[in-house]
């Protein structure tokens, strides 16, 4: 159940009412706040935020990405308000907060957009007013792309897997999620699960206020040593032959480790309907740097048998 807040505050002549969403427990019940029965912590403040130089984007846009997917965001639905940001520890993780901004800005190929030094007003009553400076600069698309360090998965590959497209804006998430996530797990997958990814880019501008720029990407990598699996074993099997078992797996001893194949191994293994769900975290993964190996220990636990 949520917990409505509602604040009552003046700027010059003009008084808004403000409905704040905060994080509740499920024992917690609706109740009506305003800033004179709330007691807030020493650092606790409310923030409304106020963009300036932004031309590309609105400011309503960069306030819907700074509000987006967080707990401690307050939300106003009133039109004659300003939506409020609920800073816990006062000013001092704002700018962790506005990093939200400065991805969204870099999803839309502005890489190089900055957030200036911000300005801060007293309003009372726990508010504060903060000025927030854009420089959005530059919307940067893909340019030439290079692949450096791989062998156990071709340039090729490592292109199709990184999501960069000739011509497309250069977008922070894709490097976030394909590059530095999908391509180091394409090759724990094959055995290398300590390897390294680094996103190198060059950017280029026709002349220095061009709206638009090219950004020419260098994907490094360090594939590091291939790991082998050492031993394969089981924990809590009572009534289960552990021989029967180990037909089923796609994993084997002296193959090189894959995350992938572990994980349909746990399918295979569930889909035999005689034991508790087991799950990644049942799995014991051991690794030897010295042997490049690694030790595998199922923790499983039988299910009862119905009567």
């Amino acid at each position: 159940m949520k917990i409505l807040l509602l604040m009552a505050f003046s700027i010059g002549l003009l008084t808004q009412l403000v409905v704040a969403s905060v994080p509740q427990t499920e024992n917690q019940q609706e109740q009506i706040v305003t800033p004179q029965t709330r007691n807030l912590a020493d650092k606790e403040l409310f923030a409304v935020m106020e963009f300036s130089g932004n031309s590309v984007f609105s400011s309503e846009e960069l306030e819907a990405a700074l509000f987006s997917g967080h707990k401690m965001l307050n939300l106003c639905q009133f039109k004659t308000c300003k939506e409020l940001l609920f800073l816990p520890e006062g000013t001092e993780n704002l700018k962790e907060h506005l990093e939200r901004v400065r991805f969204f800005l870099g999803k839309k190929g502005y890489l190089r957009a900055r957030i200036g030094e911000l300005k801060t007003e007293d309003l009372g009553e726990g508010v504060i007013k903060v000025i927030v400076p854009i420089e959005e600069g530059a919307c940067y698309r893909i340019g030439r792309i290079t692949v450096k360090g791989s062998q156990a998965i071709t340039s090729t590959e490592i292109v199709e897997i990184s999501g960069l497209r000739y011509g497309e804006p250069v977008n922070a998430a894709t490097i976030q999620e394909r590059i530095f996530k999908d391509i180091k797990d394409a090759y724990a997958d094959k055995g290398h699960i300590q390897a390294s990814v680094d996103f190198v880019p060059e950017f280029q501008l026709p002349y220095l206020t061009a709206p638009e720029g090219w950004v020419d990407v260098a994907i490094e990598l360090d594939e590091g040593r291939l790991f082998t699996i050492e031993s394969i074993g089981f924990v809590g099997l009572t009534k289960t032959d552990e021989w029967s078992l180990r037909d089923l797996l796609l994993i084997r001893e002296d193959q090189p480790y894959s995350r992938q194949r572990l994980n349909e191994t746990l399918k295979r293994l569930n889909q035999l309907g005689i034991f508790e769900e087991i799950k990644n975290k049942d799995v014991i993964v051991r690794t030897s740097d010295r042997g490049a190996s690694v030790k595998l220990e199922f923790q499983i636990k039988e299910l009862s048998p119905q009567r």
